[in-house]
Protein backbone atom coordinates (compact mmCIF):
# COMPACT_ATOMS: atom_id res chain seq x y z
CA UNK A 1 0.00 0.00 0.00
CA UNK A 2 2.95 2.19 0.88
CA UNK A 3 4.62 1.59 -2.70
CA UNK A 4 1.01 2.55 -4.23
CA UNK A 5 0.58 5.77 -2.49
CA UNK A 6 4.14 7.03 -2.70
CA UNK A 7 3.18 6.28 -6.48
CA UNK A 8 0.40 8.53 -6.33
CA UNK A 9 1.98 11.09 -4.47
CA UNK A 10 4.49 11.18 -7.23
CA UNK A 11 2.62 11.55 -9.94
CA UNK A 12 0.09 13.98 -8.36
CA UNK A 13 3.31 16.37 -7.39
CA UNK A 14 4.78 15.79 -11.25
CA UNK A 15 0.71 16.61 -12.68
CA UNK A 16 0.72 19.85 -10.37
CA UNK A 17 4.65 21.18 -11.06
CA UNK A 18 3.95 20.86 -14.82
CA UNK A 19 0.41 22.51 -14.97
CA UNK A 20 2.39 25.33 -12.70
CA UNK A 21 5.39 25.64 -15.44
CA UNK A 22 2.22 25.93 -17.91
CA UNK A 23 1.04 28.73 -15.89
CA UNK A 24 3.96 30.57 -16.57
CA UNK A 25 4.65 30.69 -19.95
CA UNK A 26 2.31 33.63 -21.67
CA UNK A 27 1.71 33.63 -25.44
CA UNK A 28 3.31 36.45 -27.42
CA UNK A 29 1.14 38.65 -28.62
CA UNK A 30 1.76 39.57 -32.29
CA UNK A 31 0.81 43.14 -34.03
CA UNK A 32 -0.42 41.58 -37.19
CA UNK A 33 -3.31 42.53 -38.84
CA UNK A 34 -5.15 45.22 -40.12
CA UNK A 35 -6.12 48.15 -38.35
CA UNK A 36 -7.72 51.79 -39.22
CA UNK A 37 -6.53 55.28 -38.27
CA UNK A 38 -8.91 56.82 -36.08
CA UNK A 39 -6.95 59.76 -35.21
CA UNK A 40 -3.24 61.49 -34.85
CA UNK A 41 -3.27 63.46 -32.02
CA UNK A 42 -0.57 66.12 -31.76
CA UNK A 43 1.05 67.64 -28.24
CA UNK A 44 3.46 70.56 -27.93
CA UNK A 45 4.20 71.93 -24.72
CA UNK A 46 1.36 70.36 -22.88
CA UNK A 47 -1.01 71.27 -25.79
CA UNK A 48 -2.87 69.07 -27.39
CA UNK A 49 -4.54 69.31 -30.77
CA UNK A 50 -6.69 66.42 -33.00
CA UNK A 51 -4.41 66.85 -36.42
CA UNK A 52 -7.51 68.53 -39.02
CA UNK A 53 -5.65 66.27 -41.99
CA UNK A 54 -8.02 64.44 -44.10
CA UNK A 55 -6.64 61.22 -45.44
CA UNK A 56 -7.59 59.62 -48.15
CA UNK A 57 -7.47 56.13 -46.99
CA UNK A 58 -7.19 55.14 -42.99
CA UNK A 59 -6.07 51.24 -43.63
CA UNK A 60 -2.97 50.08 -41.88
CA UNK A 61 -1.67 46.49 -42.89
CA UNK A 62 0.76 45.14 -40.35
CA UNK A 63 2.21 41.71 -42.04
CA UNK A 64 3.59 39.41 -40.06
CA UNK A 65 7.11 39.43 -42.01
CA UNK A 66 7.82 42.88 -40.42
CA UNK A 67 6.20 44.65 -42.93
CA UNK A 68 3.60 46.79 -43.33
CA UNK A 69 1.72 49.41 -45.79
CA UNK A 70 -0.18 52.70 -44.34
CA UNK A 71 -2.04 55.15 -46.01
CA UNK A 72 -0.65 56.68 -48.87
CA UNK A 73 -0.79 60.73 -47.89
CA UNK A 74 0.91 59.72 -44.74
CA UNK A 75 4.71 59.07 -45.56
CA UNK A 76 6.07 59.59 -41.94
CA UNK A 77 7.41 55.66 -41.63
CA UNK A 78 8.34 53.59 -44.12
CA UNK A 79 10.14 50.31 -43.74
CA UNK A 80 9.62 47.53 -41.48
CA UNK A 81 8.01 47.35 -38.04
CA UNK A 82 9.06 45.41 -34.51
CA UNK A 83 6.55 44.79 -32.02
CA UNK A 84 7.66 43.75 -28.70
CA UNK A 85 4.30 42.23 -26.28
CA UNK A 86 6.95 42.65 -23.26
CA UNK A 87 7.92 46.38 -23.58
CA UNK A 88 4.70 47.13 -25.26
CA UNK A 89 6.54 49.03 -27.75
CA UNK A 90 6.60 49.52 -31.96
CA UNK A 91 9.88 50.15 -33.21
CA UNK A 92 9.45 51.14 -37.28
CA UNK A 93 12.73 51.57 -39.04
CA UNK A 94 14.48 51.91 -42.60
CA UNK A 95 17.76 50.83 -43.12
CA UNK A 96 18.39 52.46 -46.55
CA UNK A 97 21.21 54.95 -46.17
CA UNK A 98 19.36 57.57 -47.56
CA UNK A 99 16.68 57.75 -45.34
CA UNK A 100 17.84 55.80 -42.77
CA UNK A 101 16.24 56.14 -39.05
CA UNK A 102 14.56 54.21 -36.14
CA UNK A 103 11.29 55.25 -34.35
CA UNK A 104 10.35 54.13 -30.96
CA UNK A 105 6.66 54.06 -30.15
CA UNK A 106 4.68 52.85 -26.73
CA UNK A 107 1.66 50.13 -27.54
CA UNK A 108 -1.55 50.88 -25.29
CA UNK A 109 -4.12 48.46 -26.01
CA UNK A 110 -7.44 48.19 -24.49
CA UNK A 111 -9.83 45.97 -26.33
CA UNK A 112 -9.43 46.27 -29.98
CA UNK A 113 -8.08 49.76 -29.82
CA UNK A 114 -4.63 50.76 -29.56
CA UNK A 115 -2.49 54.03 -29.19
CA UNK A 116 0.71 54.63 -30.37
CA UNK A 117 2.72 57.08 -28.74
CA UNK A 118 6.04 58.56 -29.21
CA UNK A 119 8.36 59.71 -27.10
CA UNK A 120 8.62 63.96 -26.16
CA UNK A 121 10.69 65.21 -28.47
CA UNK A 122 12.60 68.57 -28.13
CA UNK A 123 12.09 71.55 -30.84
CA UNK A 124 14.27 74.23 -29.78
CA UNK A 125 17.21 73.34 -31.55
CA UNK A 126 19.80 75.25 -33.62
CA UNK A 127 18.73 74.43 -36.84
CA UNK A 128 20.83 76.85 -38.45
CA UNK A 129 24.01 75.52 -36.81
CA UNK A 130 25.11 72.23 -36.21
CA UNK A 131 22.19 70.33 -34.79
CA UNK A 132 21.37 67.49 -36.69
CA UNK A 133 17.13 66.63 -36.76
CA UNK A 134 16.07 63.19 -35.73
CA UNK A 135 13.31 61.94 -37.99
CA UNK A 136 11.17 61.97 -35.26
CA UNK A 137 12.04 65.73 -34.94
CA UNK A 138 11.71 66.67 -38.60
CA UNK A 139 7.31 65.03 -38.74
CA UNK A 140 6.80 67.24 -35.77
CA UNK A 141 8.38 70.18 -37.34
CA UNK A 142 7.00 69.36 -40.90
CA UNK A 143 3.13 68.55 -38.74
CA UNK A 144 3.62 72.03 -37.07
CA UNK A 145 4.56 74.02 -41.02
CA UNK A 146 1.64 71.82 -42.24
CA UNK A 147 -1.23 73.39 -39.86
CA UNK A 148 -0.33 76.62 -41.35
CA UNK A 149 -2.68 75.67 -44.08
CA UNK A 150 -6.07 75.01 -41.60
CA UNK A 151 -5.28 78.40 -39.13
CA UNK A 152 -9.10 79.85 -40.39
CA UNK A 153 -10.08 76.62 -38.38
CA UNK A 154 -10.66 78.03 -34.72
CA UNK A 155 -9.58 74.83 -32.96
CA UNK A 156 -6.38 75.16 -35.43
CA UNK A 157 -6.13 79.15 -34.32
CA UNK A 158 -6.29 78.16 -30.82
CA UNK A 159 -3.91 75.59 -30.72
CA UNK A 160 -1.18 78.04 -32.29
CA UNK A 161 -1.84 80.75 -29.99
CA UNK A 162 -1.27 77.90 -27.18
CA UNK A 163 2.02 77.18 -27.99
CA UNK A 164 3.36 80.07 -29.44
CA UNK A 165 6.26 81.20 -31.95
CA UNK A 166 8.96 79.05 -30.13
CA UNK A 167 7.33 75.94 -29.00
CA UNK A 168 9.77 73.68 -27.50
CA UNK A 169 8.61 69.78 -26.70
CA UNK A 170 6.41 67.97 -28.92
CA UNK A 171 4.69 64.45 -29.23
CA UNK A 172 2.31 61.95 -30.98
CA UNK A 173 -0.20 59.94 -30.32
CA UNK A 174 -1.88 57.65 -33.01
CA UNK A 175 -5.07 56.26 -32.74
CA UNK A 176 -5.70 52.73 -33.98
CA UNK A 177 -8.42 50.39 -34.47
CA UNK A 178 -7.97 46.41 -34.96
CA UNK A 179 -10.38 45.21 -37.67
Amino acid sequence: MKKITLFTLLILSAFVFSCKEESLITPVETFAGEYELQKIELIVDGNALILPFELSDKKFNFKSDGTFTYPEDLLFYEGKYEYSSKDKTITFSDDDPEYAYKSVLTVEKKDKNYTLKSKTEDLSLDIFGDSEMSYDQEIGMLTIFMLEEYIDDPTVSKFADKIGENPKKFSFNYYLTKK
